[in-house]
């Protein structure tokens, strides 16, 4: 404690000393006011600084960043969910509206997932075609291929 009390009378004295200084080096007007705020936080500093080595103040301020570093974690977690979410919506609205173009009636499910990384991988695609010949639902998994980068093997076709 005593430790932590000549620490305190050290950082305030040297504070105090440093602003004096600085303040008879600037003259009256608004760089004045600014040495004097900078000044303020810099005592205001000298006198807080030393109270970190508390160990209730320690463990406090540990505990926070164990909540903090927690809470990004989830916030990150949920962050590629939506994304994942957003971007396989926008690839079957896609989808669908080019096998609409090609005169093939489709629903598209699009799949995703985030990689080591953080990267969006697709993880599959679910294709609902009906009434529709096999060279139209060939035609269809093809688009989806070439426009999509989407591999064949990820496809999967269901309907009549």
């Amino acid at each position: 404690m005593t430790e932590l009390f000549r620490q305190l009378l050290v950082n305030v004295a040297a504070a105090a000393i440093l602003a004096g200084i600085s303040l008879q080096f600037v003259k009256e007007g608004p760089l004045h006011e600014v040495v004097r705020v900078a000044a303020g936080l810099m005592m205001t500093l000298a006198l807080l600084m030393p109270l970190t080595r508390l160990p209730v103040v320690s463990a406090a301020v540990a505990g926070a960043f164990r909540e903090a570093e927690a809470a990004a974690a989830q916030a990150a977690e949920e962050n590629q969910r939506i994304a994942a979410s957003s971007v396989g919506n926008a690839v079957a609205i896609y989808i669908q509206d080019r096998a609409k173009e090609m005169g093939v009636k489709c629903m598209a499910a699009v799949y995703m997932d985030g990689d080591e990384n953080g990267r969006l991988v697709t993880q599959g695609v679910t294709l609902y075609i009906e009434g529709a010949t096999e060279e139209e639902r060939a035609a269809v998994c093809e688009m989806v291929s070439q426009e999509c980068g989407i591999p064949i093997y990820l496809l999967e076709v269901k309907g009549k």
